[in-house]
């Protein structure tokens, strides 16, 4: 009789816990509409998600955006819903907008075969073979000569580093106002 009850108070719990994690993302709306998603391949045989976000009203000569999200983090902290999404606002002013998703994380996933998870991976990972790849991926996509590169933390560190490297990565350095702005000058 004690196991019967155990069972069953189990399953109650089960179905508590079911019944929030909807209840949640339903109020949360925590899902991200992108117009398509796009996959580029790493050197290292990743195949990383790219969200893109069409403009409503294209401008034409802007760049694509390239929203890139900090360590750890999927590219859904750019479009959390539609009152709260950087991606869809860029949209609305016209700019053409992906969202990468890093190596394990979000839509992105690991060489095949091996799994998301296949290894523990390190900033130079993401400087060497994730920044070139969406780089390549949406000028080539868009065939746009240039992008803007947004990070969040980390997202902002890789593309750095990969334009330190002499624009090896298909990334240059700013060389506006907005170099200026971004070191609090």
């Amino acid at each position: 009789m004690a196991l019967l009850s155990v069972f069953f108070w189990l399953g109650c719990l089960a179905g508590l816990l079911a019944g929030w994690t909807w209840l949640v993302r339903r109020l949360l709306a925590l899902e991200p509409e992108p117009d398509a998603v796009h996959f580029v391949e790493t050197r290292d045989g990743w195949r990383l998600g790219l969200a893109r976000y069409r403009p409503t009203t294209p401008r034409p000569g802007t760049p694509p955006v390239v929203l890139c999200p900090g360590w750890g983090l999927s590219g859904l902290v750019f479009d959390a819903g539609a009152e709260c999404s950087l991606a869809r606002s860029l949209t609305r002013r016209g700019h053409d907008v992906w969202v990468l998703d890093p190596r394990g994380r979000g839509w992105s996933l690991g060489p095949r075969g091996s799994g998301r998870h296949r290894r523990v991976w390190t900033l130079d990972d993401l400087v060497d073979f994730d920044v070139p790849a969406a780089v390549e991926g949406v000028l080539r996509e868009t065939g746009a000569p240039a992008l803007h590169w947004v990070g969040l933390g980390v997202g902002a560190l890789v593309a750095l580093s990969a334009a330190g490297a002499g624009g090896a990565h298909g990334i240059q350095t700013p060389r506006s106002r907005s170099a200026s702005a971004s070191n609090g000058s």
